[in-house]
């Protein structure tokens, strides 16, 4: 290594390397994706649609990236959630009388895919339809390997070809896992409009195969929140493969109506702007950063005792544990406060027990826990003061018990 260039070459090389065995070693997880066959093919025209809700994150975000969740264990409390009363997140997919795939997105882009050589550019996440692609793929209902043309695959196998719609109703980069659960109702759609049948365990590894497969490479508490429904306790253990194991927290109906009364969304009106940061994250991990290492260590160790204040309802402990989340996530990635957050929380402080960012911050959607309830209008009011506020909406947090919700035809689908 004679001069910086080489260095540089390098570390690109080693990166690269790092990259690929982590996209292996999470590819693994497969092995917990069970999907039954021989089912009965949906009509032509009929519509298999699936439908998200959003997830908030409340504690332990991060801790299920890779390789961090198969090296040091991920634990992570989040809960799916309602926008304006409705899932936000959703597909749709039914079966035409033409062998080939057409890709509809929520602005309206049409992409239609008439050979296998349209698909390969499902690993550029900037493609046109390469989730949609990816998904396509990882359910190995279209081969690139078979020696079979796309028309030969579509006609033999189900005698049709697919029209798949897809779409989301929440600000992009809003923070509430919209590209990940996204996967999911892709998946299940697909799944359900191939005439098979599947369940959410087993679509949350799949997300997991998909986002490597797409070299995203997310974790997976986002597809947790947007497939199980309720407040959730979801783990995974310091082993390959990964496995993710899912808890609804017992919560009771005074509980979680207290909660929705001071529980609270904040809509930043700020795009979050993520661009390189999972990678530098997981860089910093392998560097073995002792401040990144410590972090991650408190991030799992603090998730267990926010799901203990949680369940007891301690409004207090919980915020003071939110308000921790949101000085690790602000460790782990530096510039999560832009200076119109920083400012709003400042402003909100003595009306919140704790506040953070969701997802990974940058902006987005903030989460709020109120010291009084029914506070909206004051936080309205409070953060109508300051300068540059005109974009934020101040809404409740509305639980989804329910989840994932799939209907083919007019007949709902019952997942466990």
């Amino acid at each position: 290594m004679h001069s910086p260039q080489h260095l540089v070459r390098a570390a690109r090389h080693y990166d690269g390397a790092a990259q690929i065995l982590v996209r292996n070693a999470v590819s693994i997880a497969n092995k917990f994706v069970a999907v039954i066959s021989g089912g009965t093919l949906p009509s032509i025209g009929e519509w298999v649609i699936c439908e998200c809700p959003a997830r908030v994150d409340l504690f332990g975000g991060w801790t299920d990236t890779p390789p961090i969740c198969y090296e040091l264990g991920g634990s992570v409390v989040n809960a799916s959630i309602l926008l304006d009363g409705k899932r936000p997140i959703g597909a749709k997919v039914r079966r035409t009388a033409t062998f080939d795939i057409l890709l509809i997105s929520d602005d309206g882009c049409q992409l239609c895919i008439k050979q296998l050589n349209d698909l390969l550019d499902y690993n550029q996440p900037s493609a046109p339809g390469a989730l949609v692609k990816a998904c396509l793929l990882c359910t190995n209902i279209v081969k690139l390997s078979l020696g079979k043309t796309l028309a030969e695959q579509l006609q033999d196998r189900f005698g049709s070809g697919f029209e798949i719609h897809t779409w989301s109703n929440l600000p992009r980069g809003s923070g509430l896992g919209t590209s990940s659960i996204l996967a999911g109702a892709i998946l299940a759609s697909l799944w359900f409009a191939f005439g098979m049948n599947v369940d959410r365990l087993s679509i949350i590894h799949a997300v997991l195969c998909v986002e490597q497969m797409l070299t995203t490479g997310g974790g997976w508490q986002d597809q947790v929140g947007g497939l199980m429904g309720g407040v959730l306790h979801a783990t995974s253990r310091p082993v390959l493969p990964v496995n993710v194991v899912v808890r609804r927290l017992l919560l009771s109906d005074e509980l979680v109506s207290r909660l929705r009364r001071h529980l609270l969304l904040v809509y930043t009106g700020k795009v979050r702007l993520a661009k390189n940061l999972l990678q530098n994250v997981v860089r910093n991990w392998y560097a073995r950063d002792t401040e990144v290492y410590s972090t991650f260590l408190t991030l799992y160790r603090q998730s267990f005792e926010f799901v203990g204040a949680f369940t007891k309802g301690d409004l207090e402990e919980i915020g003071r544990l939110m308000n921790i989340y949101w000085e690790l996530k602000k460790v782990l990635a530096p510039g999560a406060e832009p200076a119109l957050v920083y400012s709003m929380m400042q402003q909100l402080r003595p009306h919140v027990y704790g506040q953070h960012l969701c997802g990974a911050g940058g902006g987005g959607f903030m989460v709020l826990l109120t010291r009084k309830p029914d506070s909206q209008e004051l936080i309205r009011s409070e953060i109508s003061q300051l300068d540059g506020t005109d974009g934020v909406i101040v809404t409740e947090v509305d639980f989804d018990f329910d989840g994932v919700c799939v209907l083919v035809g007019d007949k709902k689908v019952e997942l466990l």
